[in-house]
């Protein structure tokens, strides 16, 4: 998705249109609220291209791009509905629904309501549902709760992805991210995704998959920073650029040769 939309406004092809379109269909199967977040954003940029002053002719838009997206996502959601079907009995019953229904009494969304105590048979799932994510859910209840919370998602996101040896290189590039107008519309994909998440009863990693992409392009921004600095003689940056490729690898070392929690 994040890589069909800039094919598509600088040369308006079928072929990248499919490839948003398969993104699209991807993340409606894989993370769709995350998904969704990221997305809208990207699409309300799309469309204000589309209708812009140097937006192509109407016909071609639809041509090149609305109808190949709108197929590819129209077969995506058919087939989608089709599988939900086979597994739940119901075209709009999706198998994440029934595995909720049958082991998770805390809601997904804050604002929703706790429901009944399943009956578990084994104390591993009843430990971890009627456990630690139901005392994690009750506690969000209060404003300290919330708000620690809220720090502790902002922690695991930020160990996951950038982590200590790229947090400079990610500070570095951030305020030119959001200022360059060809990036800006990541940035605000994801503030809303940080928005949503926000609102979310618990949180791991790869709910922020959806724009891993945008991620990785910051940190690379960066680090190119930092290396053009080095350039200018600057032996701190020159410094920490090479601190970085080496202490990457070292802890891909790490993580490898070390022993399972």
């Amino acid at each position: 998705v994040l890589g069909a939309l800039p094919r598509i406004q600088r040369r308006q092809r079928v072929r990248d249109a499919v490839i948003l379109g398969i993104g699209l269909a991807v993340l409606a199967n894989s993370r769709p609220y995350e998904g969704l977040l990221v997305a809208l954003p990207l699409a309300i940029w799309l469309l204000k291209w589309m209708f812009g002053s140097y937006s192509p002719p109407a016909r071609d838009s639809l041509r090149l791009i609305v109808a190949p997206v709108l197929a590819v996502v129209l077969a995506a959601g058919l087939w989608m509905l089709y599988y939900n079907f086979r597994v739940t009995g119901s075209p709009f019953l999706t198998p994440y629904e029934v595995h909720d229904a049958q082991y998770v009494p805390a809601s997904m969304f804050l604002w929703q309501d706790l429901k009944p105590m399943p009956s578990y048979r084994h104390k591993a799932m009843r430990d971890f549902w009627a456990g630690w994510a139901l005392e994690e859910r009750l506690g969000m209840r209060s404003l300290a709760g919330f708000l620690g919370e809220t720090f502790a998602k902002a922690a695991i996101v930020w160990y996951f992805f950038p982590g200590l040896i790229l947090a400079a290189a990610l500070c570095v590039s951030l305020p030119r991210f959001i200022r360059n107008r060809r990036t800006r519309v990541l940035a605000a994909a994801g503030c809303v995704l940080a928005a949503g998440l926000l609102f979310l009863n618990g949180i791991a990693p790869h709910y922020v998959a959806p724009l891993l992409a945008a991620v990785v392009l910051a940190v690379v921004q960066g680090l190119r920073q930092i290396r053009a600095w080095g350039r200018r003689r600057s032996v701190g940056a020159r410094f920490y650029y090479r601190a970085i490729l080496v202490g990457c690898v070292l802890c891909c070392v790490v993580e490898m040769v070390r022993e399972p929690e």
